[in-house]
């Protein structure tokens, strides 16, 4: 990816890799997203790859953040099962029993068919913002 197209997908906000542009899209493989938040504490980052690696998954993505004045820990993960008989729903619950269990988390693990849904409260503030400055 050139420099130019780069900085235009970092500006837009989307993620691109080096690895999306030349490796083609596998198939059959099904892909999950991870959406974690719990008391921050050592180990959770290691707990959750290592579970994903057990599962033969391959992150493809992981963003994590604390809020420091909170204490609270979020990460977001999305991996493909390479596994292509892997059942989630066995997944879901081995990851409760053991990985959410142990650190008292709050959890979703979404297929790309089931894509959380999302609202954008912030382009409204904006908007009023705008609004209310033009008078």
């Amino acid at each position: 990816m050139e420099a130019a197209s780069f900085f235009l997908a970092f500006l837009r906000g989307k993620r691109y890799s080096v690895q999306q542009e030349i490796a083609p899209k596998k198939k059959n493989m099904q892909q999950i997203t991870i959406l974690i938040h719990c008391a921050d504490q050592k180990g959770i980052i290691a707990a959750v790859t290592d579970f994903i690696l057990r599962v033969e998954g391959n992150i493809t993505y992981i963003d994590q953040h604390v809020d420091r004045e909170q204490d609270v820990f979020f990460m977001r993960l999305e991996c493909e099962l390479t596994n292509k008989n892997s059942n989630v729903t066995a997944i879901k619950n081995v990851f409760e029993q053991s990985i959410a269990a142990d650190f008292d988390m709050k959890w979703e693990i979404h297929t790309m068919e089931q894509k959380p849904k999302m609202a954008l409260f912030v382009f409204n503030i904006l908007l009023s913002i705008l609004i209310i400055s033009e008078f």
